[in-house]
């Protein structure tokens, strides 16, 4: 079961076309479901997903932030039974068509975490300032590593510990090493 989901905050006008854009298959996956994460929306931005079919959501009580709606929905997907997760923005800036190949290394057993990266420095629409700020942004994610450790979790079939190890993201490949998961890296 492969869950999209879909951090949003105000996006009633953009979410239509997001959601007409994403695959609706996908060979060997059997199921594709859409999950809503609204991170305290003052638009109808839930009712707009609900009268498109969306049937999964996450509502939270108000705006906190991309890293906490991120792990929100991270934690439902698991929880409805999610294989693979995809997160992908509401307003359509991803090529829901690159979907598809993220996945692809994982349904092949050539990794188990896939994750896409845009030519930020070559997106002619973004400030400096935007520039800076999505390389930052993808520096040290530590909320991200906090889900991709219940994912090792997970995959490992370890019990979850009181110590639960942290690492940093320039230390990736030694998760390969320690945990035998596989990553890979796809320009999208």
């Amino acid at each position: 079961k492969l869950v999209i989901q879909i951090p949003c905050y105000n996006e009633e006008k953009s979410l239509p076309i997001t959601l007409n854009d994403l695959p609706k298959h996908i060979d060997g996956i059997d199921e594709i479901e859409v999950l809503i994460i609204d991170d305290g929306s003052k638009d109808r931005t839930v009712e707009v997903a609900k009268e498109l079919g969306v049937n999964n959501f996450v509502e939270m009580s108000h705006n906190s932030g991309l890293a906490k709606a991120f792990v929100a929905g991270i934690n439902k997907a698991l929880e409805i039974g999610a294989d693979i997760v995809v997160n992908t923005d509401a307003d359509n800036q991803y090529c829901a068509a690159d979907i598809e190949k993220l996945v692809k290394p994982i349904l092949a057993g050539e990794a188990d975490i896939v994750i896409g990266s845009r030519p930020v420095s070559e997106i002619e629409h973004f400030s400096p300032l935007k520039k800076l700020l999505q390389k930052l942004g993808s520096g040290v994610i530590i909320d991200f590593l906090n889900c991709l450790n219940k994912l090792i979790l997970r995959k490992t079939r370890l019990k979850k510990t009181k110590t639960n190890p942290i690492v940093c993201v320039n230390k990736i490949n030694e998760l390969n090493i320690a945990y035998n998961i596989k990553f890979s890296y796809l320009d999208v």
